[in-house]
């Protein structure tokens, strides 16, 4: 298992209050040891399960669960309900949404993880995306930045310092991703995006959840407050309460 990094957001007292101007981002740790993989077989549904058993790689596996268990906990904290009861629906690249008896209220979601760090969004009535990635070496980095750079920009990407460039890269990356995810879309275009425009309605906010990682929000419908919360596994989603605010 990975080494936790340093989560720069921090865990509420209790469930803060979702509304139709708020945006709420949350960070865990998939490697977690408190996270109750007990649980699992009774929470996730016979197809999350069958992902996960799918996966080559045991920590693969491991996450995935992880993920899809802390998805449902965070659901049923919100809706007020069991998570194992809850069910989703699938669009055309698999982006999953809530059952339409689950939409009370327009509860809306992503998810990304990288390797074990996990960003969970939620809104209420608007569309979201979010994209997170570690920081890190790439053989074919500076190969594909003329894919994600527009020409004009090219120069001075490629005149940034390596660690500066490499973190530009991965900036860019989780934008582009962050939006097709919002679009429901996924990474559907690799056409230059400038950062002066180019999001159609998405508005777009940079995410540093810990150290080593960055990471995009992507969501539509006007401004937003956006919250930024780390999840705890030991507060129990029935400990929550809907409607109260964080401290």
């Amino acid at each position: 298992m990975k080494t936790p990094p340093d989560i720069h957001w921090t865990v509420p007292s209790q469930l803060p209050t979702l509304g139709f101007e708020d945006v709420h981002l949350w960070c865990v740790w998939l490697d977690d040891p408190a996270i109750d993989h007990g649980a699992i077989e009774g929470v996730l549904s016979p197809d999350e399960l069958v992902r996960a058993r799918g996966l080559y790689h045991e920590e693969d596996r491991r996450r995935f669960a992880a993920a899809r268990l802390t998805l449902r906990r965070v659901l049923a904290a919100y809706l007020g309900g069991d998570p194992a009861g809850i069910t989703f629906r699938y669009g055309q690249y698999n982006k999953p949404s809530l059952a339409l008896s689950l939409g009370e209220g327009g509860l809306q979601f992503n998810l990304s993880h990288s390797h074990a760090l996990c960003l969970l969004a939620v809104t209420r009535g608007r569309p979201v995306g979010v994209d997170v990635e570690e920081v890190r070496d790439l053989p074919d980095l500076y190969l594909i930045e003329d894919r994600l750079f527009a020409p004009d920009e090219l120069g001075a990407q490629q005149a940034r310092p390596a660690e500066e460039r490499r973190l530009e890269f991965f900036r860019r990356w989780t934008q582009r991703e962050a939006i097709g995810k919002g679009r429901g879309s996924g990474l559907d275009s690799l056409a230059p995006m400038r950062t002066d425009g180019g999001a159609d309605s998405f508005a777009l906010q940079p995410l540093e959840p810990a150290e080593g990682y960055v990471g995009t929000l992507a969501f539509a419908g006007g401004p937003a407050r956006v919250g930024l919360f780390r999840w705890q596994e030991n507060l129990s989603y029935a400990a929550l309460s809907p409607g109260a605010t964080a401290a």
